[in-house]
């Protein structure tokens, strides 16, 4: 007698048993995909639809980028499913940027490259992210200042400071990353971090440290002591 469930696979294929008996890491992430989109469509299971989405992404990284719209013109995914995926996502974003230390100070660039450097590393736009701290490095203030491009992110004293003067802040970190993955400052980083650091000055709030992250690791101006 044949005991299979319905679906013809034994349960340690269907990846919701798989994920249960041995755990989410031990699945692929087509099979992850496979979970959220829940059912295919007529003439495509939820399996090949989920590795059709996987293979049009490209990668976890395009799947990051993609748009529902994008997903949505995959054959036996709907508006639905596409939001699943995309909600998924952006958990997965932002619970890498989560930071277990809670209330715990910051006392290093090591710190902030483990509060911001897991979500930072995976963008693929510029994006300058500022901590403002109280007078015991604790976090008081996160806030976005700029969102650029691939290779560039304008950002002014005022997108910097503006928020940290509502707080108030007592000092400043900031951080951005390079989409690129070197982390490796360029020229304008430099200046950019010599004007900030001034600004800070002027208005009372000391700027302590600029963090560029880069894919696996990152560069600190004060740690490299180009920030007096």
């Amino acid at each position: 007698m044949n005991t299979r469930p319905s679906g013809g696979l034994p349960p340690r294929e269907r990846p919701v048993e798989k994920l249960c008996l041995l755990g989410a890491a031990s699945l692929g992430v087509p099979e992850l995909i496979a979970i959220l989109l829940g059912v295919g469509c007529r003439g495509r299971s939820v399996h090949e639809a989920a590795a059709a989405l996987y293979q049009r992404a490209g990668g976890l990284q395009g799947l990051r980028g993609m748009s529902t719209h994008e997903m949505m013109a995959l054959p036996g995914i709907g508006r639905t499913k596409a939001a699943r995926v995309a909600a998924a996502v952006e958990l997965g974003r932002r619970a890498a940027g989560a930071f277990p230390g809670g209330d715990e100070p910051v006392r290093s660039s090591r710190d902030v490259h483990a509060r911001l450097g897991a979500a930072l590393s995976c963008d693929d736009k510029e994006r300058f992210l500022v901590l403002g701290l109280s007078s015991k490095n604790r976090v008081v203030i996160e806030h976005r200042a700029a969102e650029g491009c691939l290779n560039e992110c304008p950002v002014s004293p005022r997108d910097v400071f503006g928020p940290l003067l509502k707080c108030p802040a007592a000092s400043a970190i900031l951080v951005h990353n390079h989409p690129s993955g070197d982390p490796s400052p360029s020229s304008e980083d430099r200046l950019l971090t010599i004007r900030m650091a001034e600004a800070g000055r002027l208005l009372g709030i000391k700027v302590l440290d600029h963090v560029i992250v880069g894919a696996g690791r990152y560069y600190s101006f004060r740690d490299d002591g180009a920030l007096s």
